[in-house]
């Protein structure tokens, strides 16, 4: 069974939510499991500063060592295949979604495995999306039947419009979730 961890953005900020988050991450790990970090939706020249801090983040939640590799889009699906588990990092979803649907055997690859995703990294596992940004809905890339909205009365989004009115144009069969700043929820598939 794949466990998805929703997270609805800002996993910078060190709070008890956020640590919670990384320890839901690595919880089931072994010792020495390999954790793939994504960072594609960001600007190359952030990746060194957004490596450490996940590398903090993911060291500090647990007692295990873990052998924690940064992605590369090169080698992506063989890294993807050789870790224990995925953590995606947010940014630009538009820019995520363009290297994910490159790759449709992703789900395949990480069955059974740990697979997290923070804003944009939530939006890739959704059928529908609202982006705070654009203040508009996308379609994910509907591996989970669920239509979300990260980043939920965020005062750094404000005035982005009603992302729930937006998302209740989109079929009601597929769940509501609506997950504020710092929050997280666990899918199993």
């Amino acid at each position: 069974m794949t466990k998805i961890i929703l997270h609805g953005g800002f996993t910078r900020d060190d709070n008890e939510s956020n640590r919670s988050y990384y320890r839901e991450i690595t919880k089931d790990l072994g010792e020495g499991s390999t954790v793939l970090v994504v960072l594609f939706a960001r600007e190359v020249d952030e990746y060194p500063d957004l490596m450490k801090d996940e590398i903090n983040k993911l060291t500090q939640s647990t007692n295990k060592h873990l052998n924690i590799v940064q992605a590369s889009e090169d080698e992506f699906m063989k890294q993807v295949k050789g870790s224990d588990a995925v953590v995606i990092r947010g940014g630009d979803t538009a820019k995520l979604m363009e290297v994910f649907k490159r790759h449709p055997e992703f789900m395949e690859a990480v069955k059974d495995k740990v697979v997290a995703g923070s804003s944009a990294g939530a939006y890739l596992f959704s059928r529908y999306y609202h982006s705070g940004t654009r203040n508009k809905v996308f379609e994910g890339l509907g591996i989970l039947p669920i239509r979300i909205a990260c980043h939920y009365g965020s005062k750094e989004l404000e005035g982005r419009g009603n992302p729930l009115e937006q998302l209740e144009e989109y079929p009601h069969d597929l769940e509501l979730v609506v997950l504020k700043d710092y929050k997280w929820r666990v899918f199993k598939i």
